[in-house]
């Protein structure tokens, strides 16, 4: 079903150029825990937290399409 919406709605070709493809998480919610660990790479979960998702940035068009 989601695949059906994306083609519907014109999202995805560009969803499949993802790094994840349709698995993708656009803005995961990690950043109020990275703010206590913002360039302390000696703290013990440094390393955790840099393997958790980054934002990914697609442009204001795309964004339209992955919503409708």
């Amino acid at each position: 079903m989601i695949t059906e919406a994306a083609k519907e709605g014109g999202a995805f070709e560009f969803i499949q150029k993802l790094n994840k493809g349709i698995d993708t998480v656009l803005d995961p919610l990690t950043d109020i825990f990275h703010l206590n660990l913002y360039r302390n790479t000696t703290h013990p979960l440094h390393d955790e937290m840099e393997k958790l998702a980054k934002k990914v940035e697609i442009s204001g068009g795309q964004r339209q399409r992955v919503a409708a």
